[in-house]
């Protein structure tokens, strides 16, 4: 963290690991979640670049950050790898929920009328009980990912271990994020998590016990979500990455979710880079 010359002030949020020294990995923020360079004014391109070579990285360390979607300060030095993907969001300035709504496709209307009708309910969390709370969240998480998806799951599974340490965060900025279970007859059946920042919703983890597909829980939920953050006067509903799955992305463009992309960006080890040349 630091200050420029312009009276800016800046943080910058590393996290980093050692399996075997002096190797290192740094990366901004949780692994996969977004990060960079976080401040309370305008910074150049230049100044951005400057923060960046000031981090303490070694020619033993490799170097991770994903960007903010729409958030860009500035340019990378010439020995950063970057990737670009694509995420989608909803735009919810000056639009009402009825505006929205009608941006959806027929059948995701469809979907959401049925849920109602089906008995669904919405029970946000109890913040005065998030270890239960967090305790039924992974239970849901967990039959979803081994009924729904198997040995094709893509990407790092949660850890208990992990959400016990993010549920004493939570628990302590609750205005900041968002559980929400749905419900049928009493039952949670499915949930959806999302962070609430700077005018912006962003969607976390969302799962469904597998049983109860066919009630497009999911849908449910998400537009639940939309009306609220529409109510609630944010700017923006962003889904999160899309990555290679096609049929992600188009499930979220039957919201009426529009695609932006984003970037991943890699500083690779010199060291590593040079003993994998050798290798090869």
């Amino acid at each position: 963290m630091g200050e420029l010359e312009s009276g800016v002030k800046f943080v910058f949020p590393l996290c980093s690991y050692s399996r075997q020294w002096p190797l290192k990995r740094v990366y901004s923020v949780y692994d996969q979640c977004y990060g960079g360079v976080i401040t309370d004014g305008p910074i150049t391109a230049a100044e951005h670049t400057a923060i960046l070579q000031a981090l303490p990285l070694t020619k033993f360390s490799t170097f991770d950050l994903t960007e903010v979607p729409g958030v860009r300060h500035g340019q990378f030095p010439t020995d950063y790898d970057i990737v670009e993907f694509n995420s989608s969001e909803i735009p919810l300035a000056g639009r009402t929920f009825e505006e929205i709504f009608s941006q959806y496709t027929r059948t995701h209307r469809t979907n959401y009328r049925k849920g109602a009708k089906s008995g669904l309910s919405i029970r946000q969390a109890d913040v005065n009980n998030m270890s239960a709370e967090f305790d039924l969240f992974y239970e849901i998480y967990l039959e979803t990912l081994n009924k729904r998806w198997g040995d094709d799951v893509q990407g790092d599974i949660l850890q208990l271990d992990y959400l016990r340490k993010f549920e004493k965060v939570v628990t302590k900025y609750s205005n900041n994020f968002l559980m929400w279970f749905v419900e049928l007859e009493g039952k949670a059946i499915s949930v959806a998590t999302a962070y609430l920042w700077n005018g912006r919703l962003d969607g976390w983890v969302m799962a469904t016990r597998p049983e109860y597909f066919k009630l497009r829980p999911s849908t449910y939920v998400i537009t639940e979500l939309l009306q609220y953050a529409v109510g609630q006067g944010y700017k923006l509903f962003h889904f999160g990455p899309n990555g290679d799955n096609q049929g992600l992305a188009d499930f979220k463009r039957r919201f009426g979710a529009v695609q932006v992309p984003y970037r991943m960006v890699h500083r690779p080890s010199p060291v590593l880079n040079l003993v994998d040349r050798v290798r090869n």
